[in-house]
């Protein structure tokens, strides 16, 4: 008699942990959405800002290199983007949304990251075109978290990076193709200065900085699997 009691206790006990661990993942995802999204446009931003001050300051070559990063940054974004949206359609067709994104580029890691949400508006927004198509989130077999396979062994927190990785795609991108050469010109010019800097250099760098070691989340937990 007292087997089925004991067993419904652990059962219980594993419930509520279960619970407070799916609790925890949530607080997670949306602290790490937070983060990845506000520092992102704000190291965007800062960099920006610093191009203009090489303009202003006359240091033509950092000003061109700089915004030749943004270019190639800007023709980036809408690769991802056209190869993510366009689907089942010619070339023709792909380098049509290609163009047609390049001025509005630098906003693809923001709307990829909204659209992951599969808002019902946006996605048939996106569907009324045509030529546009939604993605899809639904994760495969063994890593989709259901109570039945959560005390299997399954790794809830590879599979919530899984997931923070089809959201942070662009943004992954943007610190590649833009942080990381921005901080290195931005460091080499403050180098070639003799040292003399800006505040606004200092926390562009930085920020860049943060930004680059908080996608290496990704490759180090990875390295583990």
């Amino acid at each position: 008699r007292r087997r089925p009691t004991q067993r419904g206790a652990l059962t219980a006990m594993a419930d509520v942990e279960l619970a407070r661990s799916s609790h925890r993942l949530v607080a997670y995802r949306a602290a790490l959405d937070a983060w990845t999204v506000s520092s992102s446009v704000v190291d965007i931003v800062t960099d920006v800002l610093v191009c203009k001050q090489f303009y202003e300051a006359g240091e033509v070559a950092f000003f061109v290199a700089s915004a030749t990063i943004f270019g190639a940054a800007t023709t980036a974004y809408a690769l991802l983007f056209a190869a993510t949206y366009v689907r089942d359609a010619p070339l023709v067709t792909r380098c049509a949304v290609f163009c047609a994104s390049l001025p509005l580029a630098q906003l693809v890691p923001v709307f990829a990251w909204i659209e992951s949400f599969h808002f019902a508006t946006l996605d048939a927004l996106l569907s009324c075109t045509g030529v546009l198509a939604p993605t899809t989130t639904a994760l495969s077999g063994d890593d989709a978290p259901t109570p039945n396979n959560n005390n299997q062994g399954v790794d809830q927190l590879w599979t919530l990076i899984r997931e923070n990785y089809r959201r942070h795609a662009g943004f992954m991108a943007e610190a590649i193709v833009e942080a990381l050469p921005q901080a290195t010109l931005q460091t080499y010019a403050a180098v070639a200065a003799g040292g003399r800097t800006t505040p606004l250099t200092v926390a562009s760098v930085l920020l860049s900085c943060l930004v680059l070691v908080s996608k290496g989340y990704v490759l180090a937990y990875a390295s583990q699997r």
